[in-house]
């Protein structure tokens, strides 16, 4: 396929591909994807794309979906809360992707911090298939996923797979962690922390791929969400020391309706250096928090939670 590209460079045939490839589409998109020859075959089948030769495109019936760009995306992965994937502002219907496990594969390769072998990559979303199936199913779901959303997604270099480096993706987990990985104690000082530790608990818009039950998005899940209570309780802190009560108990809502049994942060709060009166504030307002908890008038909570003693204890009447 390479000398092939290189030949028609030297003729100048560009549509060489076009006119005789019409019944190798796979070939040719197979090529595109793995950036063989350039853009010779990008621009081959923006050739076949634009011609609307309805017996060409009929050769493959997926293909009228397909979309190659000859310029870099702009994608934008949202994967806490609504799962969504938008490319060049279009957001990718889960009918593209064609099956929940393309999109795994997607998400598993943003999500890692390293390029990861097939076999890697089939532990982690076939972990009970056969080697053979899991294969199988690994070339699949990698094609599903090149052609939900660009050709060149997905790099292969000695053996390992990676997200393409040079493709802009903003993706919310990503500067998630990125944010709450500059702060690793549970203080802060200034006004701007404070603001920037609130950009990244807005990010966190929900539990990560909610509707996603492989083993290491379980352990994923559990790892940010163990972040976005820890930056919640440092939040809390400023907020409480600083003298705004209020935002405190935002703040404190929140991680009670993550972590309902939690019981030593009234504990936390009684050794904080909070101004009497903001601390009086703090636990009139949290008590009134519980109580709507418990009789299920706050909004997405599905079930009363059971308090801990510790927190019951505090707040019994006396």
């Amino acid at each position: 396929m390479l000398k092939a590209s290189q030949s028609t460079d030297e003729l100048g045939y560009d549509t060489l591909f076009a006119i005789e490839g019409k019944n190798s589409l796979l070939l040719l998109q197979y090529a595109a994807s793995e950036g063989i020859g350039g853009k010779t075959f990008h621009h081959a089948l923006d050739f076949i794309r634009n011609s609307r030769d309805e017996d060409m495109l009929q050769v493959v019936p997926e293909f009228k979906n397909t979309r190659i760009e000859n310029s870099r995306p702009d994608i934008s992965v949202y994967g806490f809360g609504e799962v969504k994937v938008i490319v060049n502002g279009r957001e990718i219907p889960e009918s593209e992707w064609r099956s929940h496990r393309a999109l795994e594969m997607f998400f598993f390769l943003l999500s890692s911090r390293t390029s990861q072998t097939r076999e890697q990559i089939a532990a982690a979303i076939w972990p009970d298939l056969s080697p053979s199936k899991s294969t199988s199913n690994f070339h699949i779901s990698l094609y599903r996923a090149r052609q939900a959303l660009f050709p060149g997604l997905v790099t292969l270099h000695e053996g390992r797979y990676q997200i393409a480096p040079d493709i802009g993706i903003w993706y919310d987990v990503n500067e998630f962690v990125h944010i709450t990985g500059r702060f690793n104690h549970s203080t802060i000082r200034l006004a701007s922390e404070a603001d920037l530790l609130q950009k990244a608990i807005d990010l966190y818009s929900g539990p990560f791929l909610v509707t996603f039950y492989s083993d290491w998005v379980e352990s994923l899940r559990i790892e940010l969400e163990g972040k976005y209570l820890k930056a919640l309780r440092t939040l809390t802190r400023y907020y409480c020391e600083s003298g705004d009560p209020h935002k405190a108990v935002g703040a404190l809502e929140k991680i009670i309706v993550n972590d309902p049994f939690n019981d030593d942060l009234l504990t936390d709060i009684e050794t904080w250096n909070i101004p009497a009166n903001s601390r009086l504030t703090i636990l009139h307002e949290y008590h009134r928090y519980l109580n709507r908890l418990r009789n299920k008038e706050v909004p997405g909570s599905s079930s009363t939670p059971q308090i801990g003693p510790g927190i019951r204890r505090r707040f019994s009447p006396s």
